[in-house]
């Protein structure tokens, strides 16, 4: 395994951790609403399964501060980022504080997302534990963790928004309509990520894309939130 990581122009480093961080505070909100609907109705398993894939993709990005923290802080790689003039990485799995924080919010990401996909889509147990297996193996066993891991967080995201958006065409709610809209803007966000390999400028973009549909997806939330007494809570979108 190498990671191949890319990262945005000089004057965008560490600005990426101000972005991310505003991620976290919104990804652990949605997921304490969440509780909050299951602390009131315990029968109801979907918030649960809300809760714990937003919980899992907040904790997701707490390692993904941490993984770019190790990445800026190594005098090598600002070395290379001199002499090649962008900032491209290529740091060893001897690297192990490097690796083992990336491994971890790669795999945090991913299982947050799928978990989350079984809300609105049914999975036998058996298909959830393969799928889950498979994603970490997606993880540690592929020749470059990075492209495969936001190639994979893309086509999960994607089958959300799709999910979705069928949803909406049933039932006619706008909460669903912007819970799709949120999850497509994610999805265009993680192939941003993998095109700032070639175009460092893309992963300003990608944080700004993904910021944005973060943002949409609380302010749904929220919007839920306070009309929770009315017929058609989330979980029935």
């Amino acid at each position: 395994m190498h990671f191949d990581i890319p990262a945005g122009p000089q004057w965008f480093l560490g600005r990426d951790f101000i972005i991310d961080l505003v991620s976290v505070v919104v990804l652990l909100l949605i997921g304490f609403f969440s509780w909050k609907y299951y602390s009131l109705n315990k029968s109801n398993k979907k918030h649960l399964l809300i809760f714990t894939s937003f919980i899992l993709l907040g904790l997701s990005f707490i390692f993904k501060i941490a993984t770019y923290f190790i990445l800026y802080s190594s005098h090598f790689q600002v070395q290379v980022y001199q002499l090649f003039g962008k900032l491209v990485y290529y740091v060893t799995p001897t690297n192990t504080l490097f690796a083992v924080s990336f491994i971890i919010y790669a795999v945090l990401m991913l299982i947050g997302f799928f978990i989350f996909f079984t809300v609105y889509e049914k999975f036998s147990i058996k298909s959830v534990i393969l799928i889950m297996f498979l994603l970490v193996t997606i993880v540690l066993f592929t020749d470059d963790a990075y492209i495969f891991m936001h190639l994979t967080a893309f086509l999960l995201t994607l089958m959300i928004a799709l999910s979705l958006l069928r949803n909406y065409r049933l039932n006619g709610m706008r909460t669903t309509k912007y819970l799709a809209m949120s999850f497509g803007i994610i999805s265009l966000s993680l192939i941003l990520f993998i095109l700032a390999h070639n175009y460092s400028s893309m992963y300003v973009v990608g944080e700004l894309v993904q910021l944005a549909g973060y943002v949409i997806l609380l302010v749904t939330f929220i919007s839920v939130l306070k009309h929770g007494k009315k017929k058609g809570k989330i979980t029935n979108n």
